[in-house]
């Protein structure tokens, strides 16, 4: 599995920007980049380019975190 690092970069700043501005909980930032290494480690190319290659992905990602961050956190 070819990997494009500028690409997974670019992801693993976007979910530890949404932590920093408290988006998404440090444990859910934590959770989703060992998703990631371990599609990656899993050789699951199809998961890990879904994340890393679809900015569609990430964003879906975000909402449905930000919504259950925000309902145990009013």
């Amino acid at each position: 599995m070819k990997i494009n690092f500028d690409n997974l970069e670019n992801l693993i700043g976007k979910i530890l920007e949404a932590h920093k501005s408290g988006e998404v909980s440090q444990d859910k930032a934590t959770h989703t980049i060992c998703h990631l290494i371990a599609a990656a480690n899993l050789r699951n190319e199809q998961e890990f380019k879904s994340w890393t290659d679809d900015p569609a992905t990430f964003e879906r990602w975000l909402k449905m975190t930000k919504e259950s961050y925000s309902y145990r956190n009013p």
